[in-house]
Formats: structure tokens, sequence, C-alpha cells
């Protein structure tokens, strides 16, 4: 083969990757970076959230458990959705101001995948309640809708049926991590470039956490930021299914890892 003949095969070769690399980084570009302006407040709470809290001590935990079992049987709380407190998975937070203890809400012949319900319970620093919030979260996969229902000390703040799509209850599989193809050498730079919300939401989408999960929230989180003391923890409150998977995207997102 002369060099003149090889000279045009390699020209034309370059030409097809650069279309290829042209052609194929154009949605990765996108999936990055637009996101739709409402999840951005979403995003900016779970990023607080894990700036501002952390995990609370176990005998502290336990402690305001048994204040929180006291209320119960006293009628001080009561929940208003007939749903059953989960009290093996409860889990705890606390900040500066603020202790919060959260615990899954669980209803009869529902799945837990389309069941995130909760009750948030916060406690100041003496231990008195401030307030408590029940959310009963259930999805429809069939008719790709959420019903949300909002108790803000025991009293209805919200009822809504949000409409989703068929899309929106699909899970993406977990991509490969160690991709030989020629987008894992383009995808950091392109990262880099993105919002933290882009990431976060990214990062969600790879961990398989369905995309009804965080619309549904960026409902309810809204209704709960006009109560300023419930507006960061409302997002982990509400999603306790998934949230190994979502404080691991905070994290990735934060370029922890």
């Amino acid at each position: 083969m002369n060099k003149r003949m090889f000279g045009k095969i390699f020209l034309s070769f370059l030409l097809i990757v650069t279309l290829f690399v042209t052609t194929a980084i154009t949605p990765l570009t996108l999936a990055q970076t637009s996101i739709p302006e409402e999840y951005n407040s979403l995003a900016e709470t779970f990023k607080d959230f894990n700036k501002n809290y952390s995990e609370m001590p176990e005998e502290k935990t336990n402690d305001l458990k048994k204040e929180l079992l006291t209320l119960i049987k006293q009628g001080t709380i009561k929940l208003q959705s007939n749903g059953e407190l989960d009290f093996k998975d409860i889990q705890s937070k606390q900040n500066g101001e603020n202790n919060v203890l959260y615990m899954p809400i669980e209803y009869k012949n529902i799945a837990s995948t389309l069941n995130i319900s909760a009750l948030t319970v916060i406690f100041d620093n003496k231990g008195e309640l401030v307030n408590y919030d029940e959310r009963k979260i259930v999805a429809d996969d069939k008719n790709y809708t959420s019903q949300i229902e909002i108790y803000t000390d025991g009293v209805l703040t919200k009822s809504e049926n949000v409409q989703l799509t068929k899309e929106d209850f699909m899970i993406t599989p977990e991509k490969e991590k160690n991709s030989d193809s020629i987008l894992s050498f383009l995808k950091p730079d392109t990262a880099e470039a993105a919002s933290w919300a882009s990431k976060f939401f990214n990062c969600l989408d790879d961990q398989g956490v369905p995309s009804w999960v965080y619309k549904t929230l960026t409902v309810v989180c809204g209704i709960a930021c006009a109560t300023a003391v419930l507006c960061v923890p409302c997002a982990v409150g509400a999603a306790l299914v998934f949230e190994a998977d979502i404080m691991y995207c905070v994290g990735k997102a934060n370029g922890n890892y």
C-alpha cells in the first residue's frame, strides 16, 4: 500500500471516529447538564443535609426512641394515615440545634419499593418535642401516579396525586464502572463541567433509583420547606428505602469517590 492510499484511509478513519465521538458525546453532555430547574432545590436539600447533619450516637437515639414511645402512648403523636411504624428500621440524625428520628411507615399490600412513607419527629437539644411530620407517599406503577398525604403535627396539610409516566417507573441498570469504551475517557471531562445537581441525579440513575422517587420528592420537599425546620430533613426522611443510594450519590457529587 503506498503512502497516499494509506493517508486517505487514515483520514477516513479519523473522520469516522470524529463523527462517532461527536454523535456519542452529545447525549452524554445533555445527560450531564440538562436537569430540570425544579430538581435543583431538591439536590440542594440533600447537599445541605449531608453537610449539616451527622449520625446520632446509639445511646442518644435509644433515649429519644423511649420518649417517642411515651408520646405515642399519651396520644401526643398519632398516625393519621392508617399505617404502622417500623421501629426496627428507625434512623436518627443530629445537628447543632435539632435531633431527628425517622421511621418508615408500612401499609398492607403495598410493595416496599412503591412505598417511601415515613414519620419524621424533631426534638430540641433538651429532648423536647418540636414537631412531627407524617408523609404517606405511595406510588402506583399501573396508573403511573404517586399519592401524597402530608400531616404536620397530626393535621392534614397536603393531599395530592402526582401524574407520572411509564418511564418514571423504569429502573436503569447500574452502569459498568470500568468501561473499556472510548467514552470512558471523555466522561470525566463532561462530568467535571456539570452542575452538582446533574452529577447527583445522573448518579441516582446509575444506582437504579427510579425517577418517580425524586419527581415525587420534589413536590414533597417543596411543601415541607414552607416550615423551615422540616426543610432539610424532608427528603431523606421520605426516602428511607433509597437512603443508601441517595447519600452515596451526594458523596459522589461532592467528589468524595
